[in-house]
């Protein structure tokens, strides 16, 4: 199964007691905003980020940091879901916290072309419903940290000069350890895959061949992430591919940019919000389990 990535405002239902909420949510400097009440004093309407933490909560926040807002859906107003949340930190939807725990699950799910409003569905049973083929590969995570076991490689284009200096391989396997970073676009990949991109991109835009932004996109290499079961399997639960179009994009001053990063010493590697693009997340927070699949 092979994904591409994503990002774009988002609709989210809640679903309480079989009841569904609907929440627009505005995409704003690389954050997802969901509207908000405060009913912990007199402040009135407003928003707050929806984050995602990798690491479960150590102890509970101190009481002068706490903020109760009430999550304001706009078809039924009776509807809501009282957090408590240390202040500036939005709402947590990661494994831990308070909005796991009052539904349990929760699945992200992009734009089709049937539904093309993003979505978030809480409380779900079933998510094979939403995934193409009702086919979802499913990852547990480790005890204290959401981590993504995943493997990274270069697919060269079929168009790419046959007589070209051949694309570096992953080294010895290397398997990294990946978590998710909802405050960014940009991927973490590994030097090697960076530096492979930016040769690609100089070599190709060299050419006298090539005159637009159209030829040089067909020629780059995809980034392929292999993301497996668990820490101890080799077993693929789902594989990824980045294409040229999601990673190489041409920006509002008619510049192009690499929405990518290089691993450096020490950095723990993160997916960003491209990452939900056109694929579908999906939580369960009592199993402790990711699954990802292609939308219907």
């Amino acid at each position: 199964m092979l994904l591409n990535f994503a990002i774009t405002s988002f609709l989210i239902f809640v679903d309480s007691s079989s009841q569904f909420a609907v929440f627009h949510l505005e995409f704003s400097n690389s954050s997802l905003l969901i509207p908000t009440r405060s009913v912990d004093g007199d402040r009135g309407a407003g928003s707050a980020r929806i984050t995602w933490s990798n690491y479960l909560p150590e102890d509970s926040p101190r009481r002068d940091t706490i903020d109760v807002i009430e999550l304001l859906p706009l078809d039924r107003p009776s509807i809501f879901l009282p957090l408590q949340t240390p202040r500036q930190s939005g709402v947590d939807i990661g494994l831990g916290y308070p909005f796991g725990e009052h539904f349990r699950t929760a699945m992200l799910l992009p734009s089709t072309n049937q539904l093309p409003i993003p979505r978030l569905v809480a409380g779900l049973t079933d998510p094979t419903q939403y995934c193409f083929d009702s086919s979802i590969g499913m990852v547990t995570i480790s005890p204290r940290s959401f981590v993504l076991h995943t493997f990274v490689s270069l697919i060269p284009s079929p168009l790419r000069n046959a007589s070209a200096p051949p694309l570096p391989s992953a080294r010895n396997g290397r398997v990294y350890f990946y978590s998710l970073d909802m405050t960014t676009v940009f991927h973490h990949v590994p030097r090697f895959v960076y530096t492979a991109i930016l040769n690609e991109v100089t070599l190709i835009t060299g050419s006298h061949d090539i005159h637009n932004f159209d030829d040089v996109i067909p020629l780059l290499p995809s980034v392929e992430f292999t993301i497996f079961e668990n820490m101890s399997s080799r077993t693929p639960a789902v594989i990824f591919r980045m294409y040229p179009e999601d990673y190489y994009v041409r920006t509002d001053s008619d510049r192009y940019e690499l929405r990518i990063r290089p691993l450096q010493l020490g950095d723990a590697p993160h997916f960003g919000l491209n990452f939900l693009k056109q694929t579908a997340m999906f939580i369960n927070y009592e199993t402790r389990e990711v699954g990802f699949c292609e939308p219907v």
